[in-house]
């Protein structure tokens, strides 16, 4: 039946986000926190799921032109204003103001980076695609 492909494509969607989001809040505490309660991760895959389903399409459309004019260099925006929409309404998740520290890698080092809060979604937004793009090309999924 068509409707239990559809669920079992939702839940697989909203147990991603929740891992894709698990991923980015172990990497970066100090810019994507949450209360540490599985509710939070839930609430916020979620909120996340339904954005991307409803709210991607209608971004995508509004940046038609942006996307054409600049070869698809906006199709990030998306991601953001959905990690916007999901702070707003999750209690148990924020995304703040953080500072990615100097690495040290085969003797280059690499400056330290204060990023404010637009630099902060940025970042997190980045970073969650990467962990889903990588999860999904991992699990052959499409």
């Amino acid at each position: 039946m068509w409707h239990n492909e559809t669920m079992r494509a939702i839940v697989r969607s909203v147990v991603l986000t929740m891992f894709g989001l698990w991923v980015v809040n172990m990497i970066y505490p100090d810019g994507l926190w949450f209360d540490g309660r599985f509710l939070s991760y839930l609430q916020a895959g979620m909120i996340m799921t339904i954005g991307l389903y409803v709210l991607k399409p209608l971004v995508d459309l509004i940046m038609i032109p942006l996307n054409v004019l600049f070869m698809g260099a906006f199709k990030w925006v998306t991601t953001l204003i959905v990690f916007f929409v999901t702070d707003y309404l999750t209690a148990g998740m924020r995304i703040q103001a953080f500072m990615i520290p100097s690495v040290d890698v085969f003797g280059y080092t690499t400056l330290q980076v204060d990023l404010n809060m637009f630099m902060a979604y940025f970042w997190i937004a980045f970073m969650f695609s990467l962990v889903i793009a990588y999860t999904k090309w991992l699990f052959d999924e499409d």
